[in-house]
This record gives structure tokens, C-alpha cells and sequence, in this order.
């Protein structure tokens, strides 16, 4: 008790609590020392050193500075010293980075000196650099751009904002575009604008970059399409995490020929997230080799859904009533049967997993086709002649009298 009495007396201050020890083992002696009768002398004893104990310690409280507030508590214990704040110097990229430290050593090209290496990996998908290998920030910057992830200029929170900085702040808009790299903008131009990868090569686009004194970030076709299939692989993979958490996956699909003759097939996924979110992509886009056939086809879609790791997920599939959409879906179902199993066996168990598609049963024709098939047979019924007849008269017909119902019909599928 006379312990505690004598800290909240004198706080936490290490000066104090020295002599408050000290004083301790002055009242053990004097106690011992004091005779067992009577009882009033040792009473008054023990009084008198704790009243030299509280001047001397009041007058080394007053003396010495305390860590101890006046606002605090008296029952506050010591404080813990706060961390070091992030040097200025620490980039803003290593916020959508895990960090973790290893246990190698490396010579740092900076300071020369031995430093404990680290590993820092993207939290939005599987790539990840080292201190030890990195020159810098630019390209974790840049593998960022590629989630929509950007670097945002906020004004310090304690800075108090003059009228200058009021006036250079930007008006915020609801469409705002986020800033990227000027790298990132030329590829998101060729591919939005459908232009040919050396289209960089063109002196005439060069020559925009050299009106404005600004170095040119792609100067081949070849570094563009590695750039894009550098982003085109890093999706994919982000894809496939995301599919691993989805219960069921189904695909629409279809198949013609380009103007430039050749055959392209493809297939785009549907599926549910987690929070339920309506989601599509592209699966595959693929040049077919040979012909536009069911095998041929069923071959593609079947690898496809083995690289994403979705084929017992796989639920349904939608495509037009083409014939060889029949022969996919049959072979596709019978490529399924010899890893999955379609039923559950109540009597022997299953042994393997049971797969979500049915075949023929979870084949769904396309609505939108159907319709368009039926209005064609309608127009051909009433003669209306071919969709570049309707094209001509509709052009020929500028000025004059309006088009009938029937040719608007016609122009409608063209």
C-alpha cells in the first residue's frame, strides 16, 4: 500500500521512483530497528518518514521534469514511444503491395551498404518483384495502371490550403479520367482505334512527339505487342483467380468468318461473383485451323476451360442452331464424362467429382438468332427481295416517298 501511495505520488519519472526505492528501504530499517511496544512511537516514527519522503520527493517533482501531463490520468501507464512515420521518400505504390521481408542480404546500389532484401507482390494479382532486382518504381507504376490503380495528389491534411493552391486545384467532375502513363495511352489508342502495332513506326506519328519535345515510350510494332501481351497475361491470370471462387461458369459462343477470310471463334463466360455481381469476359478468341467443325471446336472449348480451372463449374452453354453446334455439345459432353461424373450414384457412390453440364439437356439456343431467322423466312415469304436490294432502295429513295414497313423490316437485318 505505502508502494502504491508513494508512485501516484510521484508519477512515472525515473528520478523519482530511484529515490522512491531508496526511501523504501530506509522505512524497512527504521521499522526493525523501532522496539515492538508501545505502538504510538512506532506509529509516530513511520509518520515522520513519510513526511520527509513526500517533501523530498514533492521537491525533486517540482525540480525535475515529468513525463506525466496534468491532463493525463494518474492511473495512465507509460506511454509507448510512437513509430518512426515512412520516410518522404517511400512511394505510394508499396500502399497495393504485400511486403515481406526475407532472409537474404543484398548490397544496396544507394546507400552501398548491406540491406535486408524484400518481396513485394501485387494484391490484385500474382506478380511480384524484389528490392534486390528492381531499379526503381516506374514499372510497379505501370504494372498498377493495368488495375485501374493510379497515383492520387492529395494536399496534406494539415496544411492549410491558400487561395494560390485553391485556384490551381482542378475541378472535380463526376467523369474525371484517372491519370496513367503515356506509355499506357498509346496502347489503349491502337487498340480502341483498331490501329496496326507499327503504327509507332510512322514517322508522322514520331513526328507529334517531337513538336511537343517529348521522347517517344514505343518506337517498334514489336514493343507494343509485347506490352499487350504482357497486360493480356496478367488479366488472364487475375481471371483466374476470380473464377476460383465462383460455384458455376456458363459460355456463349460462335463462329463465322472475318473479311479477310479467316475463321475466328469465339467465347465469352458468364458467371456470379461472391457478392453477387453479374459478370462477363472474353474467354477465348481463337483462329480456327481447318474447318468450322463441332470436333474442332469442341477441342478448343474443352482446353479452354481446362487452363481456367472451371470444368466441373461449367453450367451451360448458348450458341445458335447451327448443326455444328450439336456435334460440340455432344463431344464436349463425352471429353467431360471421362473425368466427371454427370449424376449422383446413390447406391455405389461416386468416385469423382460430379460435374455441373447435362449435354443436350443445359444446351440453350440463342433467342436472338431464333427471331432472326424467323423474320428472314417472313420476308422472303412476302418477296421483298435480299438485304442489298432493300440497301439500294433506301438509298435511291432519299427525297421522295417513305420507305413501307416491309423494306424497314429488311433494313433492320441487314
Amino acid at each position: 500500500m505505502l508502494v502504491v501511495m508513494l508512485v501516484l505520488v510521484c508519477g512515472v519519472n525515473s528520478v523519482l521512483i530511484d529515490n522512491l526505492i531508496n526511501k523504501c528501504i530506509a522505512i524497512a530499517a527504521a521499522t526493525d530497528a523501532i522496539p515492538a511496544e508501545p505502538t504510538n512511537v512506532q506509529s509516530t516514527a513511520t509518520a515522520s518518514i513519510l513526511d520527509d519522503i513526500y517533501n523530498d520527493s514533492r521537491d525533486d517533482l517540482l525540480a525535475t521534469p515529468s513525463s506525466v501531463q496534468p491532463s493525463d490520468s494518474i492511473s495512465q501507464v507509460p506511454r509507448v514511444p510512437r513509430l518512426q512515420a515512412k520516410p518522404s521518400s517511400w512511394s505510394w505504390v508499396f500502399a497495393h503491395l504485400n511486403t515481406t521481408i526475407l532472409d537474404t542480404f543484398y548490397i544496396s546500389k544507394r546507400t552501398r551498404k548491406q540491406t535486408q532484401d524484400r518481396l513485394h507482390q501485387c494484391k490484385q494479382c500474382r506478380f511480384q518483384t524484389l528490392n534486390s532486382k528492381r531499379q526503381g518504381t516506374t514499372n510497379i507504376a505501370e504494372h498498377l495502371a493495368k488495375h485501374g490503380i493510379y497515383q492520387t495528389r492529395v494536399v496534406g491534411s494539415n496544411a492549410q490550403p491558400t487561395i494560390v493552391d485553391m485556384f490551381k486545384r482542378p475541378v472535380s467532375t463526376s467523369n474525371a479520367v484517372p491519370l496513367m502513363s503515356l506509355e499506357q495511352a498509346i496502347i489503349e489508342w491502337i487498340i480502341n482505334t483498331f490501329q496496326p502495332f507499327v503504327a509507332v513506326e510512322k514517322p508522322s506519328f514520331q513526328r507529334i512527339f517531337e513538336c511537343i519535345q517529348h521522347e517517344l515510350p514505343l518506337r517498334s510494332g514489336d514493343t507494343v505487342r509485347e506490352r499487350i501481351m504482357s497486360q493480356v497475361n496478367d488479366r488472364y491470370l487475375t481471371l483466374k483467380d476470380e473464377l476460383e471462387l465462383v460455384s458455376s461458369v456458363s459460355l456463349s459462343l460462335d463462329a463465322w468468318t472475318s473479311p479477310n477470310h479467316i475463321p475466328v471463334f469465339a467465347i465469352i463466360g458468364h458467371w456470379i461473383s461472391p457478392n453477387f455481381v453479374k459478370k462477363e469476359a472474353l474467354f477465348e478468341f481463337y483462329a480456327l485451323k481447318g474447318m468450322h467443325s463441332g470436333e474442332n471446336m469442341a477441342r478448343i472449348t474443352f482446353q479452354m476451360l481446362k487452363e481456367l480451372g472451371v470444368l466441373h463449374k461449367f453450367l451451360a452453354l448458348t450458341a445458335d442452331n447451327a448443326t455444328n453446334n450439336n456435334t460440340l455439345v455432344e463431344h464436349l459432353h463425352c471429353q467431360l464424362l471421362t473425368l466427371f461424373n454427370d449424376e449422383v450414384d446413390l447406391e455405389l457412390g461416386n468416385t469423382r467429382t460430379i460435374m455441373r453440364f447435362r449435354g443436350k439437356e443445359h444446351r440453350i439456343r440463342c433467342i436472338a438468332h431464333v427471331l432472326n431467322l424467323i423474320v428472314r423466312k417472313i420476308l422472303d415469304d412476302l418477296k421483298t427481295g435480299t438485304a442489298k436490294e432493300a440497301k439500294d432502295l433506301n438509298e435511291n429513295s432519299i427525297g421522295s416517298e417513305p420507305l413501307n414497313g416491309v423494306v424497314k423490316i429488311r433494313m433492320l437485318i441487314l
